[in-house]
């Protein structure tokens, strides 16, 4: 074990690297939040809205109820809350400071994988400017990418250091390691791959030499992942969220992640046309561009295989850049399917990284290429800087990106544009929009509801009433609005209308759907009830408890609550339902 070389701390280089990310950065302190996924985990989240209490607390480690487990990130938003108020910029500055922070560990980690100076400060460079980081670091919901690179960085860097120090895995380094693992997995469940990093570093630049033992040695990082691994599954499968095959194929979802490792290198050469969605293609993807891909992937795989020994850090980045994807492949689907996201390159170009200027760079230096490169640097930084102007708001993002996704792909795009006018009062504007969206996806039930709610707004009730009753027609994975609009009907006294709707919630299959089924059971109750058909609202009724309904005492304070808001105080006829289904066996 040799002795470690000290050496001057390079305040000059980690100075250069944070101005970087300021100059790009520094402008998001005056943006706004965006209206996706920082309204359902940010500014509109009950749980954040109280600030610092006992409940937040219980709220930060409950199980979601949608995404994945991610109390570390949730703790940094109450954090943020209770500092700054529920205020957009502090957020933006701290998401900043964080990816200054992850480009300084990305230097160090440089250092400390052997490379010289020079390279390990350009590879901060590069990661600090590359503009497909934008989308991690200046949208605000997307923090847990950024604290789950910067524990799993530290990880890494504790693992390195316990090798250097003690020659084996022993120790606070050690200890510290698996707990940093630990932190990254609580923010953000991606970097489960770093065991399997950890044995890729153990033949370079480590040269420990092969054995089981390197995989034994490595049993607490084992356990954590099986245990996070294991949890983001079972949330889904509570959620209801994983998309099976028979939605999403096995040979689409292989064909999407050949695609989708294509596009992340061509993105990661020339960061142009970016945007935030990425849609599978409504035809799918050709079978050219499948081929091209598989190609391309091959090819460098057995070039990384013939140069193993003679350019081992190529074999290494190649493998870390293939394995830290794969749980974002689209391998296993959750939620919406995408042909890919930007900010999922802000984990696996450090794979790129080593290729680059472990690999390839060291033969061709030069002073042209040196130059060549800051070149190509400076450039990223002019692109990084003109995508992070897109993310002010919700409309210069959006106006953005419909310039990038092709049209017939874009009705998502369109949706969540008039849902921004229709936040700012622009009906018209916001019309136009939801229109365009629901002529390029007729049968998409979100947009559906969001334009009959739009006519409503603007007086026009047949129009609303006709999309509403379209709604049945559909299938959907948001039951809500089925009881808000049967409940609408309801308190207007239209119980056949209303019954439509119940009848829906009390027929849907999905288990997480349980409540919205119960819902449905009583209130379809209530609707025959004030029909004065009593014998069928006692039958919903029995079929409500028949189903495992909520005891009685209990479902009637319930009930009583809801029906004593404002629009249900003159249903005497429904409380006198209410007052029957208490009494029944």
């Amino acid at each position: 074990m040799s002795s470690p070389v000290h050496r001057p701390f390079p305040v000059p280089s980690i100075f250069l690297i944070l101005l970087a990310v300021g100059l790009i950065y520094g402008q998001t302190a005056g943006f706004e939040f965006v209206n996706w996924d920082d309204n359902l985990f940010v500014y509109l989240e009950p749980g954040l809205q109280q600030g610092w209490t006992a409940d937040s607390w219980r709220w930060i480690f409950a199980m979601p109820e949608r995404a994945f487990f991610s109390p570390l990130s949730r703790l940094s938003y109450l954090i943020d809350i209770t500092l700054f108020d529920l205020t957009p910029g502090p957020m933006h500055v701290v998401n900043t400071l964080l990816h200054g922070a992850n480009s300084v560990l990305v230097f160090f980690l440089m250092l400390r994988l052997r490379l010289p100076h020079e390279h390990s400060l350009l590879a901060a460079f590069l990661f600090a400017v590359h503009p497909q980081h934008v989308e991690a670091v200046v949208w605000i919901a997307e923090r847990k990418e950024l604290l789950s690179m910067f524990f799993g960085m530290l990880s890494l860097l504790a693992y390195l250091t316990a090798l250097r120090l003690h020659g084996r895995l022993h120790g606070d380094y050690f200890l510290a390691s698996v707990f940093c693992l630990l932190l990254s997995l609580l923010a953000k469940p991606l970097w489960v791959t770093l065991p399997f990093i950890l044995l890729l570093l153990d033949q370079w630049p480590l040269q420990r030499p092969w054995s089981w033992r390197l995989v034994g040695e490595k049993w607490p990082y084992w356990l954590v992942i099986l245990l996070f691994a294991s949890l983001t599954i079972v949330v889904y499968l509570l959620q209801d969220n994983l998309t099976s095959l028979q939605e999403v194929s096995l040979a689409n979802r292989f064909n999407n992640a050949l695609v989708a490792y294509g596009l992340f290198i061509w993105k990661s050469l020339f960061p142009l046309a970016l945007a935030p969605y990425y849609p599978v293609p409504s035809a799918g993807h050709g079978d050219a561009l499948i081929l091209l891909s598989a190609f391309f992937l091959l090819a460098v795989s057995l070039l990384a295989w013939g140069w193993r020994s003679s350019r081992p850090a190529l074999a290494v980045g190649w493998l870390w850049f293939l394995g830290s994807l794969v749980p974002v492949s689209g391998l296993v689907n959750a939620g919406q399917v995408v042909a890919m996201t930007d900010r999922w390159s802000y984990f696996s170009h450090l794979g790129l990284l080593l290729i680059l200027f472990a690999a390839l760079l060291p033969s061709l230096l030069s002073s042209t290429v040196k130059a060549g490169f800051v070149g190509v640097l400076l450039v990223f930084a002019a692109l990084a800087w003109q995508q992070t102007t897109y993310w002010q708001n919700s409309e210069t993002l959006w106006k953005a990106t419909l310039k990038v996704v092709p049209q017939e792909d874009a009705a998502p795009i369109h949706l969540l544009l008039g849902l921004h006018y229709q936040d700012q009062g622009k009906v018209p504007e916001a019309l136009e929009q939801v229109r365009e969206s629901n002529r390029l996806n007729p049968k998409d039930f979100s947009t559906i509801l969001v334009l009959a709610n739009l006519y409503e707004q603007q007086g026009q009730q047949p129009l609303a009433e006709d999309l509403y009753m379209q709604l049945l027609s559909l299938p959907t994975e948001i039951p809500q609005p089925l009881l808000t609009i049967g409940m609408n009907w309801l308190k207007r006294g239209e119980t056949a209308k209303a019954r439509k709707f119940f009848q829906k919630l009390a027929t849907l299959q999905r288990p997480s759907w349980y409540t919205y089924q119960q819902d449905g059971r009583l209130f379809l109750g209530l609707t025959w009830w004030m029909e004065g058909d009593e014998k069928q609202a006692l039958v919903q009724w029995r079929d409500y408890l028949t189903n495992g309904g909520t005891p009685i005492p209990k479902h009637c304070q319930i009930a009583e609550k809801v029906l004593q808001k404002e629009e249900f105080r003159q249903l005497a006829a429904a409380k006198e339902g209410l007052k029957q289904l208490c009494k029944a066996p």
